[in-house]
C-alpha cells in the first residue's frame, strides 16, 4: 500500500483516499515544524465520502511503509457506526496519535488541561507526576519533553511509547500500546493505593519469617508503623519507639523500655507494644489434658504488664519532662504484645493457648502470623484481581 506525500497540494494519500495534512507548528506545538499532521478533523474536511473513520483506513498499514514525519491522531470521538481508537484507551488520556519518526513508529496518548478550576488541574498534574514515576528508568517510554520529537508545554501532557521493529502494522502496534499503558496503569493504582509498599513488606516479611533478631522486627514495625496501630480497635498514631516507662534509680541506670508506644489521635491516650520474635515459643511441655505456657510467653506477658505499672506510677514525672508534641495521657493503656507463630501449633496446643489469651484481661496477644495475614486483608480491598493475594502460606 502506497502512501504518497504531496506537499504542493498539502495533502496526503491513503490508498485512494486524499487527505488535508497541516504543519505541526499549529498543531499545540506537540512537534517540530517539519511533522505532516493529520487528524480526524482533517479526514472529516477531506473530500472523500467513504463512511470508513480514517483509523479504519489506516489500521492496516504497514510501518515499513509509513513514510517519516507523518502523524496522524484521532480524538475521543464516539461513533456507533465506526470503529474509534480511543473507545480502547482509559482515562485521562483524550488522543491517540500515529507517528513515524526516524523510521521508528511511536504511539503517543495525550491529554489536555482544561480550564475547570484548580482542583482538576492539580488532580491531573498529580496523575502525571505519578506517572514519571513509574515510567522512569524504561527506555521505550517517556514523557512530556524528555522526548526528541517533544516540544512539552506545561498545560500539555504527552505520554510516547516507542514500537518495536518486529511489530509490522498499525493495528498491531495500536495493542502492543494499549498493554503497556494497561500495565503502567496497574503500577500507577499501585502507587495510587500504596500498594507497592504492601507488597514490599510482604516479600520482606515472608522472607524473614523465620528471623531470631527481635531488633529486626523493631525496625520493620517502626517503618511500617501503621501495621501497628491496626492492631487497637481505636485510631492510634506511633508515638514514641524505646520509649522510657519508668524503674530509673538514682545512679541513672535500671531503666525500663518499651518497644513501641502509640496514641489516640483523639484521647491521647498512651498505649504499648512490646515485640518478641516470631519463634517464641508460645507452649510447652503437656500438663493433663492441656499444655503448660512456655516460659518465653508468660515471661513477656508479666513483663509487658510491669511495663505498664511502671508507666502509671511515673506518669508525672515522664510527662513533666516530654515535649509538647509527646504529651500524653495514662488512662488504663492498653497492652499488645505481638509473639510467635500459632500456625506451628497443633490442634490441642492452639486451643490450649486461645483459651489462655482470651481470658487475659489486661494484654492483647497477636502472633506474627495473624498480623501479616490482617495485612494481607487489607491490601486485598485495594486490588482489582483478588486471587493475586496469597493469604495463607
Amino acid at each position: 500500500m502506497e502512501i504518497l506525500i504531496d506537499t504542493e497540494e498539502k495533502q496526503v494519500k491513503i490508498r485512494n483516499t486524499q487527505i488535508k495534512y497541516t504543519y505541526s507548528n499549529s498543531h499545540l506545538v506537540l512537534h517540530t515544524p517539519d511533522i505532516y499532521h493529520i487528524s480526524n478533523d482533517d479526514y472529516e474536511c477531506s473530500d472523500t465520502k467513504s463512511d470508513i473513520c480514517l483509523y479504519q483506513l489506516i489500521k492496516d498499514l504497514e510501518i515499513k511503509e509509513i513514510p517519516n514525519n507523518l502523524s496522524i491522531s484521532f480524538l475521543n470521538i464516539r461513533n456507533d457506526r465506526v470503529e474509534q481508537p480511543l473507545e480502547r484507551v482509559m482515562m485521562p488520556f483524550q488522543m491517540v496519535e500515529f507517528m513515524k519518526y526516524n523510521d521508528d513508529l511511536h504511539v503517543i496518548f495525550s491529554r489536555f488541561l482544561d480550564e475547570e478550576g484548580w482542583e482538576s488541574n492539580w488532580t491531573i498534574n498529580y496523575y502525571f507526576k505519578k506517572l514519571e514515576e513509574v515510567i522512569k528508568g524504561d527506555s521505550q517510554i517517556c514523557l512530556k519533553g524528555e522526548h526528541p520529537i517533544s516540544k512539552y508545554q506545561e498545560e500539555e501532557k504527552w505520554l510516547f511509547i516507542k514500537i518495536d521493529s518486529s511489530v509490522l502494522d498499525i493495528k498491531s502496534a495500536f495493542n502492543v500500546a494499549l498493554v503497556k499503558l494497561d500495565n503502567i496503569e496497574s503500577r500507577l493504582e499501585e502507587s495510587f493505593y500504596g500498594l507497592t509498599d504492601y507488597t514490599k513488606l510482604i516479600t520482606k516479611w515472608e522472607k524473614n519469617i523465620d528471623k531470631e533478631s527481635e531488633s529486626f522486627w523493631q525496625k520493620l514495625f517502626e517503618e511500617y508503623s501503621w501495621i501497628l496501630a491496626q492492631c487497637f480497635s481505636d485510631p492510634n498514631i506511633i508515638l514514641q519507639p524505646q520509649a522510657y516507662v519508668g524503674g530509673m534509680c538514682i545512679q541513672g541506670k535500671k531503666g525500663n523500655y518499651i518497644d513501641f508506644t502509640y496514641k489516640n489521635v483523639i484521647t491521647n491516650s498512651i498505649n504499648l507494644v512490646e515485640i518478641k520474635s516470631p519463634n517464641t515459643k508460645l507452649v510447652s511441655i503437656k500438663y493433663r489434658n492441656t499444655y503448660r505456657l512456655s516460659s518465653e510467653f508468660s515471661g513477656a506477658v508479666n513483663q509487658l504488664i510491669y511495663y505498664k505499672d511502671e508507666l502509671q506510677k511515673n506518669y508525672y514525672q515522664n510527662i513533666n519532662k516530654s515535649d509538647n508534641e509527646k504529651r500524653y495521657e495514662s488512662n488504663n493503656p492498653k497492652c499488645i504484645l505481638i509473639i510467635g507463630n500459632s500456625s506451628k501449633l497443633n490442634v490441642d496446643e492452639k486451643r490450649c493457648f486461645e483459651l489462655f489469651r482470651n481470658e487475659l484481661r489486661s494484654v492483647v496477644i497477636i502472633t506474627f502470623d495473624e498480623l501479616l495475614l490482617k495485612v494481607k486483608e487489607m491490601m486485598r480491598l485495594f486490588v482489582k484481581d483478588k486471587r493475586d493475594i496469597k493469604l495463607y502460606r
